[in-house]
Order: C-alpha cells, then structure tokens, then sequence
C-alpha cells in the first residue's frame, strides 16, 4: 500500500450522532473500450476505519503490518472517536494527485 503524503493533525473531534445503519447501493458503470484497461488501473483501494488513535497512526506498509490488524469484528459505541483512511496500491500511485 502507499506512503501517507499528509500529515495527521489531531484536533477537536467533529461533532457525530449515531443512527441506525442504513443500506444503501452507489450507482456506479463502467464502459469497456476497444483497449483493455491494465490491471494496475483497478479501482484495488482498501478503506480502514477504526476506534485507536495507536493503529491509526501506524504505517500500513511495515513489515508484519497484515489487513488482519485492522480487522474489527464489533460496533463503535456512540460518542468514541474513529479514524479512517483510504489506501491505495502503489502501482496505482499517481504521487501528487492526491495532494
């Protein structure tokens, strides 16, 4: 997975009310084009969201650093920080794009 490029800077938690889960579907189509799109441009993007400042914090890309870390099997309880990010494969690194 890729480097962070922006720097995390903790401030006042963002005001957030818990609701109940809703189910919803993003319309989302895609359009084949007479040459195949490569591989290296597939939308391979993991989204990590949890409830330690700790995990949060640590680089994804270090030795034993495994998706199962971050695996949280429960529910966050109403008024406890999360934090989350976007990862991307770094084949698909397009540097300053995303700053």
């Amino acid at each position: 997975l890729a480097s962070a490029k922006q720097v995390f800077i903790q401030s006042e938690p963002l005001p957030c009310v818990a609701q109940q889960p809703e189910r919803f579907e993003v319309p989302i189509s895609f359009q084949q084009t007479n040459h195949p799109v490569p591989v290296m441009y597939s939308l391979n993007t993991e989204f990590q969201l949890s409830n330690s400042l700790k995990m949060f914090l640590l680089d994804p890309t270090t030795e034993g650093m495994e998706n199962e870390d971050w695996n949280f099997n429960g529910a966050f309880s109403k008024g406890q920080k999360l934090y989350g990010r976007v990862l991307w494969n770094p084949k698909q690194d397009l540097k300053t794009a995303y700053t």
